[in-house]
């Protein structure tokens, strides 16, 4: 598996806001995972709180809630993480 960075726009859930981040692409990621100071910012809320097996089978529950992404000039809603402060940006591929 391997990781790259991508432009990514995260957007409120209206589509109005935007806010642009450099995202780590990871092929073995299945959730888009940025930080909650952003996600706040732009008036996301969490929906429901997950439970997300991590390295190490450690399981942690972590807020899920929904984003508009843009990437490559594509639209989208997503569920997004609702990751600790200062989280690189993840883009789960």
């Amino acid at each position: 598996m391997g990781t790259f960075k991508v432009p990514l726009e995260v957007g409120d859930p209206q589509g109005q806001r935007f806010v642009r981040v450099e995202a780590i692409v990871d092929t073995g990621a299945s959730h888009t995972l940025l930080p909650r100071d952003i996600l706040v910012r732009l008036g996301i809320r969490p929906r429901r709180r997950v439970p997300f097996e991590l390295a190490g089978d450690r399981i942690a529950e972590y807020d899920v809630g929904e984003a508009v992404l843009r990437l490559d000039g594509q639209e989208a809603t997503a569920p997004v993480v609702f990751g600790p402060e200062g989280a690189k940006p993840l883009l789960g591929a």
